[in-house]
């Protein structure tokens, strides 16, 4: 989508999400809400490590970000504890 217009954009993502349904369709662009328009599922690639999330990009960064923020609670939970212990 990089070097389409806005035109061009809306006509691909109407195809994609009316003319290929049941079809996988690897797709692969820098536009977020593209991706969020046409994407049921969400792999991605990163530090020769291969990611797969069932839904959207917007909800694979809503999950990351939960998770992340989970991870510090409890880091932060187990610092409290260590302190408690000395």
């Amino acid at each position: 989508t990089n070097h389409l217009d806005v035109g061009s954009i809306l006509w691909l993502q109407d195809y994609l999400t009316t003319q290929c349904e049941g079809q996988t369709i690897v797709v692969v662009s820098h536009d977020r809400a593209f991706l969020d328009a046409v994407g049921q599922e969400t792999m991605l690639l990163r530090d020769a490590r291969l990611e797969y999330f069932l839904g959207s990009y917007d909800a694979y960064m809503q999950a990351k970000a939960e998770a992340s923020l989970s991870k510090e609670r409890q880091v932060t939970q187990q610092e409290k504890q260590r302190s408690a212990l000395l």
